[in-house]
């Protein structure tokens, strides 16, 4: 798997090695600089959950942005690269290959909805103007570790 490779067939092809992907499709292809890894086996499938720690400004911005966000458009497209890419795996005749349009695959960036379980759910430490009742967030960013946990799911911070 490689930046910018499209999980949904609207994204085939909107990765240029010359200009990146543009933002409007930025959270529907393979993410940036990928460190942990797991591979799950659900239903049958093989299902891979990686995260993607950094953006790189320099290389996904304009160069005349010189490496920092010079428009919203431009912090978007820094923010939906970075996070989590899960997504379907098949070996095909190729090898492995992303199962497009999968209905595993998903992208989790800065801005993907959230909501709060377990024992903080709902703390008065969660609650923000946003969320008054505490139970809900937004995204995860400059995932680093992760592993798969005991009972067979995955946990990035």
């Amino acid at each position: 798997m490689k930046w910018g490779q499209a999980l949904f067939s609207e994204a085939e092809g909107a990765y240029s090695p010359e200009t990146g992907v543009p933002v409007a499709m930025s959270d529907k292809v393979f993410g940036e600089n990928t460190d942990g890894m797991e591979l799950f086996v659900i239903e049958g499938k093989e299902v891979i959950v990686i995260n993607s720690e950094y953006a790189n400004p320099k290389i996904n911005l304009p160069e005349a942005s010189e490496g920092k966000a010079q428009s919203a458009e431009e912090v978007q497209l820094l923010q939906n690269i970075q996070g989590v890419t899960v997504m379907e795996i098949a070996n095909g005749a190729s090898g492995y290959e992303v199962v497009v349009d999968s209905p595993f695959n998903r992208r989790i960036t800065h801005d993907s909805p959230m909501t709060f379980d377990g024992p903080a759910a709902g703390s008065d430490l969660l609650k923000t103007a946003a969320d008054p009742s505490g139970m809900a967030g937004l995204g995860t960013m400059n995932n680093c570790g992760s592993g798969r946990t005991l009972w067979g799911t995955y946990l990035t911070c």
